[in-house]
């Protein structure tokens, strides 16, 4: 019988793409964000007084709050830098730790925002004859949002948004964003900042649905390089530095959901998207579990303006580290996506497959019903194209190795599979039961299998560069995707399959 019928009663969920070709870059760069197992270097402008803007910059939010940004590097391995932000003082529960006023907050509308001042600025309140009877963001080219015809999503515009305000000026008198220029890192080390010589490395070890995933993050950075890289105005680097600081810098900021009074099309019809937003001083402090503070936007009252407010969640002493948590929920995995860090016992543990690592690991425990003619026909069925659609989504099928149970899509994933084996006339004695077990099992093994020859693999890539002296810089990257590496391989020893 043909499949079809059934597969289309499946709801489509999105799969991980094939290995695509990715941009080369122009420098290799240094990952930026700020955590023990990352490493930064800021801004190095030919401007001698660059450092000192930028450690005035940031002091201006820490300072007042008996806040210190210390900063470390380590030699061997990489010049690992480390900073880190602690109190000078002990903090009780409920104690303000960090004010950061609303209009400093960066994002895609309070820098049209600034731009619609700016231009009225230079007019003297009055718009020029080019602009009389015309929207003011015609006048100030505030269409960037929209290049060939394709809409940026919420990471691409802000991306964009930063880059103007790194060269354009915003104020006739102090010029550019001091913070924006001289305290966001011009260098990272991300997986979409890898050179191409060493992704192509990395990307034959990996896990297939890792290697899959990473490769989709870089196809995204690569259309949006070539798509901003067009105007005359940006280079590839600016392309990259923008989104870099974005993703690994921007929070989700629901509270400003709406924040155009002048947008008439963005009232709230259930569809609103919530606005990312970089906040300068909360973007200094490193990620922690539990970190044991809070974040929230206070309004404005007679004596201040609106302002975000970190306040302490549990006592804190003098001396130790401010955490922000990135994510209560975030795995290595994630974490290393976003970031470009990992974390050695992440209480976070989540184990992704894709649907070829199913039909393989199907193949593998019932070889009858899905045979290698089977498999590829089903891999290239058109009721399933949705599970093999290119996308940056890691991959479909996942399973939670911290509470030893299979997620809802690998449920549904074990479901289908048995559904399939009885339309290909093999059904199971049993409820399916068995096979969703075996299968489990065959995926267990292979990953196992999958991960210690990666691990080992690296090992030796990361040996033989450190002979030759090349890409010493990426030691510490390296290092978290290690991390990953072995975090899951101790995950999924654990895993009891029932």
């Amino acid at each position: 019988m043909d499949p079809m019928r059934l597969l289309k009663l499946f709801f489509p969920v999105l799969l991980l793409p094939s290995l695509v070709t990715c941009f080369n870059q122009s420098s290799h760069s240094s990952h930026q964000r700020k955590n023990n197992n990352s490493f930064i270097k800021n801004s190095s402008n030919d401007n001698d007084n660059s450092a000192v803007i930028a450690a005035a910059t940031e002091t201006r939010y820490l300072e007042p709050y008996a806040l210190k940004l210390t900063k470390t590097t380590t030699d061997g391995g990489g010049n690992k830098d480390e900073r880190f932000v602690r109190t000078l003082v002990d903090r009780s529960v409920g104690d303000i730790l960090l004010e950061i006023p609303l209009e400093d907050t960066i994002t895609v509308e309070q820098i049209r925002r600034r731009r619609r001042g700016l231009q009225n600025k230079n007019n003297d309140g009055k718009n020029n004859e080019n602009c009389k009877n015309n929207d003011v963001d015609d006048c100030i080219n505030d269409d960037d949002d929209d290049l060939d015809g394709i809409k940026f999503d919420d990471e691409e515009a802000l991306g964009l948004a930063l880059l103007q305000l790194r060269y354009e000026e915003i104020d006739m008198f102090t010029g550019v964003d001091p913070y924006v220029v001289n305290v966001l890192p011009t260098t990272h080390f991300t997986i979409w900042t890898l050179p191409v010589d060493l992704w192509k490395e990395t990307s034959k070890i990996l896990p297939r649905c890792y290697s899959e995933t990473f490769d989709a993050t870089r196809q995204k950075v690569n259309n949006f390089v070539t798509r901003i890289s067009k105007k005359d105005t940006y280079t590839v680097d600016d392309a990259l530095w923008a989104f870099s600081n974005v993703r690994t810098r921007s929070v989700a900021v629901p509270e400003l959901l709406n924040d155009d009074p002048n947008d008439e099309d963005d009232e709230d019809d259930g569809n609103s998207r919530v606005p990312l937003a970089l906040i300068p001083g909360l973007d200094l402090l490193n990620h922690g579990f539990g970190s044991g503070t809070q974040l929230q936007l206070v309004p404005k009252s007679e004596s201040k303006p609106s302002m975000w407010v970190i306040t302490s969640s549990s006592d804190i002493k003098a001396g130790d580290e401010v955490f922000l948590s990135y994510g209560d929920d975030k795995d290595n995995w994630k974490l290393l996506l976003t970031y470009g860090f990992t974390i050695p016992n992440n209480p976070n543990s989540v184990v992704f497959w894709t649907w070829q690592d199913l039909l393989d690991a199907a193949n593998k425990v019932r070889p009858n019903t899905f045979g290698e003619y089977a498999c590829r026909q089903l891999l290239d069925h058109p009721g399933l194209k949705a599970y093999t659609i290119v996308s940056e989504d890691r991959a479909t099928f996942s399973y939670d190795a911290q509470s030893n149970t299979p997620r809802e899509s690998l449920s549904n994933g074990l479901t289908m599979l048995n559904s399939l084996a009885a339309q290909l006339g093999h059904p199971e004695e049993d409820d399916g039961s068995s096979l969703a077990k075996d299968v489990l099992e065959e995926l267990k093994r292979r990953r196992l299998d999958e991960l210690k020859d990666c691990q080992s693999k690296l090992k030796t890539q990361q040996a033989e560069r450190n002979d030759l002296g090349v890409y010493s810089e990426w030691n510490p990257f390296f290092e978290a995707l290690r991390v990953a590496l072995e975090s899951e391989e101790k995950a999924i020893t654990n895993i009891n399959i029932e």
